[in-house]
């Protein structure tokens, strides 16, 4: 309306003056990646769980990324 804008935070649904925002897109900050390394040789399962199919078989001490865990279970990228 005229030079404010009606916004809408976490806080609710305001007005402020349009001189006040920007139209840039701010990305929020990449997360680090998180790399560790295999103990043995192991398979890689397509899910959390034992009886889950193998994706691939990889050796000691190949360089895996993080991706995230599920009780003892870790997500990973080979």
């Amino acid at each position: 309306s005229g030079s404010w804008q009606q916004v809408r935070t976490g806080a609710g649904i305001g007005w402020i003056p349009s001189s006040k925002l920007s139209t840039k897109v701010i990305a929020p900050p990449a997360k680090p990646k998180v790399y560790n390394y295999a103990k043995a040789f192991t398979a890689v399962k397509v899910k959390a769980a034992a009886s889950s199919a193998n994706v691939v078989s990889i050796h000691r001490q190949t360089k895996v990324e993080v991706l995230g865990k599920s009780g003892s279970w870790t997500k990973v990228v080979v």
